[in-house]
């Protein structure tokens, strides 16, 4: 096949021409915003530098609930569950120093959820037992060494000789 002056030129007007034709026959209007693909969330005011967020039924309702470690304002705020995605109004407990770690389990066997949490600036970690219902008996504070972490605080639960109940 021989490439002539003619035969370039029809190829080009016929490019030209599927083009022309393909432009007019699309829709070049801007698409439609996409859709909100994002749940909507509710925001929750808690304590001031909140550092650590622990998830457990506390008060037995079947709802998820939530517990804030505040390292700034040394407090950890309580946020118990509705069951739909909403909380009560938060409460707050004043804590000894720093909190940054909580773990939620039932250390002594009670069926009812139990808190501990570490202090950092005062080397320790503390117990609230539950009383049941989402309330507490009052703190109890034990020193497993320098620089408490959650891995210590289990450690020194699962060794501990005090009888929890």
């Amino acid at each position: 096949m021989k490439w002539t002056v003619t035969r370039i030129a029809t190829l080009w007007l016929g490019l030209l021409l599927g083009l022309v034709g393909f432009w007019s026959g699309c829709d070049v209007s801007l698409p439609e915003p996409p859709p909100d693909v994002l749940i909507p969330y509710n925001t929750v005011k808690v304590g001031w530098g909140p550092v650590f967020l622990a998830h457990g039924d506390l008060n037995r309702d079947g709802n998820q609930d939530l517990v804030v470690a505040n390292s700034k304002d040394h407090t950890l705020t309580f946020l118990f569950g509705r069951g739909d995605g909403t909380f009560e109004s938060p409460q707050t407990l004043p804590v000894p120093v720093e909190p940054s770690h909580i773990v939620i389990t039932d250390i002594n066997h009670d069926n009812t959820p139990d808190l501990l949490f570490n202090s950092e600036g005062g080397e320790a970690f503390q117990v609230l037992l539950g009383k049941g219902g989402g309330t507490f008996h009052p703190m109890q504070r034990f020193r497993p060494g320098r620089y408490p972490s959650p891995s210590s605080s289990a450690t020194t639960t699962a060794t501990a000789t005090r009888t929890w109940r």
